[in-house]
C-alpha cells in the first residue's frame, strides 16, 4: 500500500476512507475503519459548536436574544422615510401616422430623422409606437356574419402606416410635439388623438 501523508486539512472523512476501503464498503466496516481512524488520529473528529448541555444551550439562548435586541435597536434608529406620492399620470397621445409621405431619394436619410426624433421622446415622454406593415385585414359584420376582407396599403391619407405614443402635459403640447415629427418633412399626414383613460 503506498505511503500517505494524513492532514486534517487537506482530506475529509470520507475521502480517507474511500482511499482505504472503495466505495462500495459495507456501512458496518465503514464505521469501523472510521473509528480506528480517530482513534489512531489520522482523522480529526468534528467538534461541535455548540454542545447539546445546558450551558451549550444557554449560550445559543443568550446569542439569539443578542441579535434580535442588535435587530431591533437598529431598526428603532432608522429614519422612516414619509410615504411616496404618487405622480400624477400625464394625459398620453397617439399620433397616428398616414400613408401619404413622398419619401426621400435616399430611404435611410428619413430613418435617421425618425430615429432621431423618437430618440428625442424617449428621454422623457416615450410609451411606444412601431410601424405598421403594408398588409391589413378589415373586418365587418354584416347580418350576423363576419366579413374579413385583405387590404394592401395604398398611398394615401385614409391609410395608416404607423403610430407614435407619447405623454404631454396637455393637448396644446402634445400639438407642439406632433409638429416636429419628420412625417411632416415629407409631405406625410399626421392625426393626434388623446388616448382615453
Amino acid at each position: 500500500m503506498a505511503q500517505y501523508e494524513f492532514n486534517e486539512n487537506k482530506f475529509s472523512e470520507n475521502r480517507l476512507l474511500n482511499l482505504f476501503s472503495g466505495e462500495k464498503a459495507p456501512p458496518s466496516l465503514r464505521t469501523k475503519i472510521v473509528t480506528v481512524m480517530k482513534n489512531n488520529a489520522l482523522i480529526a473528529t468534528p467538534k461541535t459548536l455548540l454542545t447539546t448541555s445546558v450551558p451549550g444551550i444557554l449560550s445559543a439562548l443568550a446569542f439569539a436574544v443578542l441579535l434580535l435586541g442588535a435587530g431591533f435597536a437598529a431598526g428603532r434608529t432608522q429614519k422612516t422615510q414619509p410615504p411616496v406620492e404618487k405622480s400624477i399620470e400625464k394625459p398620453q397621445f397617439a399620433l397616428l401616422v398616414k400613408a401619404d409621405d413622398i419619401p426621400p431619394a435616399d430611404p435611410s436619410q428619413q430613418f435617421r430623422e425618425y430615429s432621431a426624433w423618437i430618440n428625442d421622446l424617449k428621454k422623457e415622454r416615450w410609451t411606444g409606437g412601431e410601424a405598421l406593415h403594408g398588409k391589413a385585414w378589415r373586418l365587418r359584420a354584416d347580418k350576423g356574419k363576419v366579413e374579413t376582407v385583405e387590404h394592401t396599403l395604398k398611398p394615401s391619407p385614409d391609410e395608416l402606416s404607423g403610430y407614435f405614443l407619447y405623454e404631454a402635459d396637455n393637448a396644446e403640447e402634445a400639438l407642439k410635439i406632433a409638429q416636429t415629427c419628420p412625417h411632416l418633412k415629407y409631405a406625410g399626414t399626421l392625426e393626434l388623438r388623446e388616448i382615453f383613460k
